[in-house]
């Protein structure tokens, strides 16, 4: 098995009222390796980077 990355690119809906304005989608790409399957393991690299 191999350790080859690939790019997932995620778009999600955001809105925080204590400082937007309004909601706004925001475009996400995410580096993962072959043994990340779930969009929790994407979750968990986005926000460890």
């Amino acid at each position: 098995m191999t350790n080859a990355t690939r790019t997932v690119q995620f778009r999600i809906y955001r809105y925080n009222p204590d400082q937007d304005a309004k909601p706004y989608m925001q475009d996400i790409s995410v580096e993962l390796e072959s043994t990340d399957r779930k969009l929790l393991d994407a979750i968990q690299t986005e926000g460890a980077g």
